[in-house]
């Protein structure tokens, strides 16, 4: 006898009300299931809230922090860093206190090198390590180190140019000074530049810096006058002709040799200009300009500027202009600049490149 097959009734889906996760999958997020057939419906990533530190880190020790679902109570955890620093125990415990670490503050913007450190504070009693790199044609001239009162600190030379010392209970100051390498003396090769003339070492040494050539490759023309850009491209020349990005500083300033010069002098403020707004970049350069411009120069370098010299010896020094009479004091009393004669200044006339060159000198000697 052959029984008749009888068909059920599809069961239909029955879905719960509660949230599901479980451990394996709990990370993709929780969802609902069927009562009949534990199909998965409406999967939802978790919902967190900003989470409880369940276990505070110490100096060294990381800690614990819970994030709960606040839907199906599932929880994530993650590490909380050490703080690396001692945690008040609260009143009346006390705990070992770490030794005291003291800064050291090396020198910016140095001309020729570079001053690092292996370490930005130390204890008292350590050992701590400089090292002084110059760039190519370069040398180190001066490294020291000197606690806040002042007192240097004794510098040991090891290889590759690292210096050791030990670290004071105090603060450390960084100087450092680098020097152009000494160049291999050339002939002077200009025809114009007499042995006995009272401008020759100057124009030699100038020549032999490479901070002045000559007009020709035979001829250094001492009478001829200097102008503005030839004194401020010197100047930029002695700064190693730092790049610039926009030498465009003064609309009359079209020259490409004399162009990044004088967009970095009027930068640093050691030019101004005239009133038109021009700079004049080949006009001949009077006395007082070039006091004015070295003065300015010696303020931006930091250096000692307070000498004043007496004008009134010369008969002629009401002729100075008020913008340069601060600046024509310092030059005659730094020995910069003198009379043209016992009693006459010039403040107005026009340098010549022999002069330009021995007041040069002069100054690198009385004032760098």
């Amino acid at each position: 006898m052959v029984k008749a097959q009888v068909e059920l009734p599809a069961l239909k889906h029955q879905i719960s009300d509660d949230w599901h996760y479980d451990t394996d999958h709990g990370s993709i997020g929780h969802w609902h299931t069927c009562k009949n057939c534990e199909d998965i419906f409406g999967l939802e990533h978790h919902a967190e809230d900003a989470g409880v530190v369940t276990k505070a880190p110490t100096a060294t020790t990381p800690g614990l922090k819970t994030f709960p679902c606040t839907l199906c109570g599932w929880t994530r955890t993650e590490a909380v860093p050490a703080t690396g620093r001692p945690v008040d125990p609260g009143p009346g415990v006390t705990t070992p206190s770490e030794p005291q670490k003291y800064a050291i503050t090396l020198p910016e913007d140095l001309t020729g090198g570079t001053v690092t450190a292996d370490l930005e504070a130390a204890e008292a009693g350590s050992e701590f390590t400089l090292t002084a790199e110059p760039q190519e044609g370069f040398r180190l001239r001066l490294l020291s180190a000197a606690d806040t009162k002042g007192k240097e600190l004794e510098l040991t030379e090891q290889s590759n140019g690292k210096y050791t010392f030990t670290m004071p209970a105090s603060e450390v100051n960084v100087s450092a000074v680098f020097e152009k390498l000494p160049k291999e003396k050339k002939e002077l090769p200009f025809t114009d530049a007499k042995a006995n003339s009272w401008y020759y070492a100057a124009v030699d040494q100038m020549y032999q810096e490479g901070l002045m050539g000559g007009t020709t490759q035979t001829t250094f023309s001492p009478s001829t006058p200097a102008s503005r850009a030839m004194l401020v491209t010197i100047l930029y020349r002695l700064e190693g002709e730092p790049t610039i990005t926009d030498p465009t500083s003064f609309p009359d300033v079209k020259a490409k040799w004399s162009a990044p010069a004088i967009a970095w002098a009027a930068e640093h403020e050691i030019v101004l200009g005239y009133a038109d707004g021009n700079f004049g970049p080949n006009d001949e350069i009077t006395r007082e300009q070039v006091a004015v411009i070295l003065f300015r120069y010696a303020q931006y370098k930091g250096w000692d500027t307070t000498a004043r010299g007496d004008l009134s010896q010369y008969s002629d020094s009401g002729k100075v202009h008020k913008y340069a009479r601060e600046a024509m004091e310092w030059a005659v009393g730094t020995g910069l600049m003198g009379g043209r004669t016992q009693d006459w200044l010039a403040p107005r006339e026009t340098t010549t490149r022999a002069e330009l060159a021995v007041m040069l000198v002069r100054w690198n000697s009385s004032v760098v």
